[in-house]
Order: structure tokens, then sequence, then C-alpha cells
């Protein structure tokens, strides 16, 4: 997964979204197609989720680079559980990927392969 952190810089001055007097927090800078998952992630555990993305990369749609990072935004008072709910979410990507790999699961989480 691409950058998934917590950020104690408030996002722009104008917060997304219909409350104007909350403040919002980037939680993650990914690419779009990932960007898309965690906002269908956000969305269904009833979290408000905004996308931003640079305006030059979508009129010359550029999707890799700086311009191509789209900006993961939560409400400041949900960003530890939308933190949570996505660690929660890599974790079981990872033991997926290593029942997908033939590796035992008592092997994958005392590190021995």
């Amino acid at each position: 997964m691409g950058s998934i952190h917590k950020n104690n810089k408030p996002a722009d001055a104008a917060s997304p979204g219909k409350d104007a007097k909350a403040r919002w927090e980037v939680i993650a800078i990914v690419g779009w197609a990932e960007a898309e998952v965690i906002h269908a992630k956000l969305e269904a555990n009833d979290i408000p989720c905004v996308l931003q993305r640079e305006s030059a990369g979508t009129a010359y749609v550029v999707t890799i680079g700086a311009l191509g990072d789209v900006r993961v935004l939560v409400p400041e008072p949900l960003v530890e559980q939308a933190l949570e709910l996505l660690k929660v979410d890599d974790a079981e990507d990872d033991a997926e990927a290593a029942v997908e790999n033939g590796e035992d699961s008592e092997e994958t989480s005392s590190g021995q392969h």
C-alpha cells in the first residue's frame, strides 16, 4: 500500500465536505486506483472521505509521479478510526497473500519461511 500515516498538519484551509468547521487530515498519499479502494473501504464503514488530486494531473491524465498522487482526507475526529481500519485491512491482505504463496500462517507470524 502507499503512504498511509497520521498527518498532524491540517489539510487546506478550505475543508472539503459539507461541514466547513470540520478539520480534515490527509491519512494517505497513494495512486488513483488505491485511493478508490481506500475511499470505498472508509465509506463502507461510515467514515467520510475525500480524494484530492493535483488539477494538472487530472487535466493531463497523469497517473504517476507527484501529479498522479491522490491525497485521502478524513475528518480529524475520525483519523485514528480510519487508520486502524486500513491497518486491519493491510494485515488481512498480508495473510491472504501468504496463503496464496503457500506459506503456513504459523511460519508467517513467526517470520520463518
